[in-house]
């Protein structure tokens, strides 16, 4: 079940105490408002949190693979120092890069 889908949009009512802590136990949202543009709003926000919270936690996972070619050297030693050409994919910071 997606986290963001967990959610009771609750307008212009209520809710009893019993309710929200069974949606609590279950990890399911509850948003209560009188205005049903706060309500949309709200929610949108909800759901923008969580997916912009999984980009967050899945991206350090995500491998892009990139092919280079050598340009120029600029230093032989530590560090190595040369200009590349990507000829396939995309080169992002922090691409572990490998011979």
């Amino acid at each position: 079940m997606k986290k963001e889908y967990a959610t009771v949009l609750a307008f212009d009512v209520s809710v009893y105490e019993n309710a929200a802590k069974l949606a609590a136990e279950y990890n399911i949202k509850v948003i209560c408002k009188d205005v049903i543009y706060h309500l949309t709003d709200d929610f949108k926000l909800h759901v923008k949190a969580i997916k912009d919270q999984r980009k967050i936690d899945e991206g350090d996972g995500a491998n892009f693979p990139v092919r280079l070619r050598q340009v120029a050297h600029f230093n032989k030693k530590n560090p190595i120092v040369m200009g590349v050409s990507v000829t396939r994919g995309q080169l992002r910071v922090g691409t572990k890069l490998c011979i």
